[in-house]
């Protein structure tokens, strides 16, 4: 099982202000409205393909959002992804993607990112009935 990921995060107001900025739309979308940002990320989904992505609902710290997996795992950025692939991230996310590392004490859901010094504790939400 891959170790290190590349990974953008968007809280839900991220969302909506990056979906409004590449749309130039200005609508009445609320972050705070499941519908809307299933919308704005189903459309940055859609601007981004084709390319190696997953996209799953998560928690950034108490921070609700969305986690953006880009390009393969376990290798430099460099070689994670096709330069046009990188391109259209970069429009979209105005920056590198972070690096983070799948916690060996987790099944696969919490991963950990270091910035700034401080540790950043991302985990995989899964909806069940």
């Amino acid at each position: 099982m891959p170790t290190t990921y590349w990974m953008y995060f968007l809280s839900e107001i991220q969302l909506i202000e990056t979906y409004k900025q590449a749309t130039g739309e200005d609508g009445f979308l609320d972050p705070n409205n499941p519908s809307d940002v299933t919308l704005a990320t189903h459309s940055i989904y859609l601007y981004l393909m084709p390319c190696r992505l997953q996209i799953w609902y998560s928690l950034l710290d108490d921070e609700f959002g969305m986690a953006f997996f880009v390009g393969k795992p376990n290798v430099e950025l460099n070689e994670a992804m096709s330069l046009s692939a990188a391109r259209r991230f970069d429009m979209v996310f105005k920056c590198a993607p972070d690096l983070y590392t799948r916690d060996k004490n987790s099944n696969g859901e919490r991963f950990v990112m270091e910035r700034d010094g401080k540790k950043h504790i991302l985990r995989l939400e899964s909806f069940e009935e």
